[in-house]
This record gives structure tokens, sequence and C-alpha cells, in this order.
């Protein structure tokens, strides 16, 4: 029903400097890429605005995000199959890409303010149906429609007004970015659009962010190929998953960090410190639920950023795709532990530790 009842606009923007493009431009997908999940990744950015420059905004997100897809170019099209095996992102002169634009700001309806969702520390449940904020079918998730055979379209946004600011939505192809990759575009976007408020110079593009060659792996002899097995099917076990956005404020962010710090003098992040917070609470409020063998092991991965550790020559900070790899705890050259020792048994430093 609330749905229903906001006023909403699309726009269909096409990459500055379009109409000098060529007729059909494809860029091979990585074979890095091809170890993510087939999903659309859906990201949220918040915005303090007062009412008046809500129009303006829209303007100068319109053009910022124009100049951003002429130079991020592999998101404005779909992904299609090759003449021969594998897929590209497929940029035609034609091809657009969707920018909503969704009023949630009038004071009789029943929207969360801006207000609202900052006292609740930014926590996805404040917004309800994440549907009326997103592009579907672009939600979070692996789904048919982000199966690479159904030529699925590589990225959308939508700017949600509300009272008291504005949450941006950016939707995109797993395939096409990794979160450092999409950290990239957005540092690119802001910047983009700082110059169009500002009427400064717009910030370089490095057309070297779109060369992932040396990600490409050459496609493996006919021959030489053989059938892997089936996917499994998923266990009837598994409960309904939900996706939530935790918030974490500098200062605890802090305190934390002293309360995972070793006392042998090692080093630990505060990316570390969070990690193992997380799996420490969400481990023990899920074994009642699961039943769980306190002495087995559990699963944990992480994603790792590969671009600090390429050389020779290094890539550059904003290069687009998937430029990681995954840590998992059965492979890792330390003892996993076990779930008691997650719970309560290991001091929390020593858990922070593990995850360094």
């Amino acid at each position: 029903m609330l749905a229903a009842m906001a006023k909403q606009e699309v726009f269909y923007l096409q990459p500055l400097g379009w109409e000098n493009d060529p007729d059909e431009e494809r860029y091979k997908v990585s074979t890095l890429d091809y170890l993510t999940a087939r999903s659309y990744n859906n990201y949220a950015l918040f915005f303090k605005l007062d009412n008046v420059d809500k129009p303006k905004v829209v303007d100068v997100l319109k053009a910022g995000l124009e100049r951003t897809l002429s130079q991020t170019r592999h998101l404005c099209g779909t992904i299609e199959k090759d003449s021969t095996d594998g897929y590209s992102f497929v940029k035609r002169k034609d091809s657009t890409v969707r920018f909503f634009v969704q009023w949630l700001d009038s004071p009789e309806e029943n929207f969360p303010s801006f207000e609202d969702i900052e006292k609740a520390h930014f926590s996805a449940t404040i917004l309800g149906d994440l549907n009326l904020w997103s592009v579907s079918p672009m939600t979070y998730g692996e789904k048919p429609e982000a199966h690479p055979d159904c030529n699925p379209v590589v990225a959308a946004y939508k700017a949600n007004f509300v009272r008291g600011g504005l949450v941006f939505i950016m939707h995109h192809h797993h395939y096409a970015n990794d979160v450092l990759g999409w950290a990239g575009f957005t540092h690119q976007l802001a910047e983009n659009c700082y110059a169009i408020v500002n009427q400064t110079p717009f910030p370089t593009w490095d057309l070297a962010c779109l060369d992932r060659s040396r990600l490409l792996k050459p496609e493996v002899p006919e021959e030489a190929k053989v059938d892997g097995p089936a996917s499994p099917e998923r266990h009837p076990d598994h409960t309904v998953a939900v996706s939530l956005l935790f918030h974490l404020p500098r200062g605890k962010a802090i305190e934390l960090k002293q309360l995972a710090t070793p006392t042998d003098g090692s080093w630990i992040s505060t990316y570390d410190a969070f990690s193992a917070f997380i799996w420490r609470t969400l481990t023990r409020l899920r074994a009642p639920v699961f039943k769980a063998d306190m002495s087995s092991n559990i699963f944990w991965s992480e994603a790792v950023d590969m671009r600090r550790r390429m050389v020779n020559p290094k890539v550059p900070p904003r290069i687009q795709g998937n430029i990681m790899f995954a840590a998992f705890s059965p492979t890792a050259p330390v003892p996993q532990p076990t779930l008691a020792e997650i719970i309560s048994e290991w001091p929390f430093p020593k858990l922070a530790s593990y995850i360094r």
C-alpha cells in the first residue's frame, strides 16, 4: 500500500558524450568476476538535506552519474554471452541506466524521516520493505534475474527523498564490482558531483581502471574440458535469511579495538575487532537455535582485497571489477576455533587475532 502511494519518476541516463561512442563496446568478464555470487549488490548512502536543496540534488546526481558512467563504461548495459565461451559486459550506443527519484517525504504518509533512520543507527529494519526503496529485482541476493544467461542489466540507481534527507540506493551486478570497485565508482561520482556544485575542475579518470586483462585466464581447449558436478540443492533445514546493516559509531569502534588489542604487542585492525565481535555475538545467538555441537568448528570466510597485492605494475586504486579473493577458515594455516571457544572460551583479543 505504501509503495503505491509514493510519487516516483524514472530517468534513462546516457553516459556523457554518448553521441560519439562506438555502436558497441564489450568488456570481458574476468576470471575473478566469475568467482563471485550470481547476485545483485545493493548499497545505501544516507544524506541529511534541507527541503529546499532536494530539486538541485536531483540535477546534480543526474549530471554526476552521466559523467561517471562515461568513465566506468562497463556499468552501462547488460551482461551477454560471447560468440565463444564466456560473457562480456556489453555497452551499446543507445544503452541507458535507469535513475529513479522517489518522494517519501510527505508528512501525511508514514515513511521514516532522516531523524528516524538516524535514531535507529541506520538499521535496515527501520526502512521496512526494501523493495520500496530499491529498483526491482535488483535487491541483494542470488536470483534467476541475475543469471548471466538472462542478459541481466548491470546497474541502476534510486534517490529516495525523506523528511530531512536522502537515501541513495546503488545497485550493480556482482560480476561488475566487488565492494572496493563500488567504492572506487562512488568516490569518482562524489568528486564529479562536487565539481558540478562548486564549478571546479573535474577529477581525472585513469582508463587503466577498466583494464582487467591480467585477470583473464586463457580459455581451456574444448577437448580438455570436463563436466563439473551439479550444483547442490538448498539444504531443507536452511531458515529464511535476512540482510542487516550494522552501524558502529566512531567512538565505539575505538573502544572495541582497545578491548580486542592483544597484550603481546601484535597488531589487529578495527575491522578485525568488529568482525570478531559480530562472529562471537551471532554465533552465541544462533547456537541454541540450531542445537549446535559446541565442540565442532564453524565456517568463517571473508573477502580479501587483491589491489594492494598486485605489483609490477601496480593497478590504479579505483580499478573496476572483482579484484578480490576469499579467505576460508578450513584452509587457514592455523587451527580453527570450536563454537565454545568462539562464544566465550577464547579471550576476545585471541579471537580478533584469529581473524587477523
